[in-house]
């Protein structure tokens, strides 16, 4: 294999990570964390599912258990999110797009962990 799955997630990921937060940290400018981290974790959704089940994890993408429990990954990934952004602007007075930046190192360990692991282990 000429790459390692980590590495793989690394740069489809990055490539999903500047789109998604291009879009996450405009939002947050112009609207709520709730409505902002909702879109932005349906742009992530949509990429990363494609990206990471074709080129990563390499699954069948017709294989509706990984959809759905990707599509709960994104759930509870959105919601950590947008609790942790809250959390962050509020107890320490960061701005949103600061405490989305602080968010993100965290996310991905926890996504990588998650769908390695859960959404595309293969049984």
């Amino acid at each position: 294999m000429l790459f390692k799955t980590e590495s793989k997630f690394f740069i489809f990921g990055c490539l999903n990570f500047v789109i998604t937060n291009i879009i996450l940290q405009w939002l947050l400018i112009i609207s709520t964390a709730y409505f902002a981290t909702f879109v932005s974790q349906i742009v992530n959704f949509l990429i990363g599912y494609f990206l990471y089940s074709k080129f990563v994890f390499i699954v069948r993408l017709r294989e509706k258990s990984f959809f759905f429990r990707y599509l709960f990954l994104a759930i509870l990934s959105w919601n950590i999110n947008f609790i942790s952004i809250n959390f962050l602007s509020i107890q320490f007075s960061f701005s949103k797009n600061l405490a989305a930046l602080i968010m993100i190192p965290l996310l991905t360990i926890f996504s990588f962990v998650v769908q390695k692991y859960y959404v595309f282990a293969k049984k």
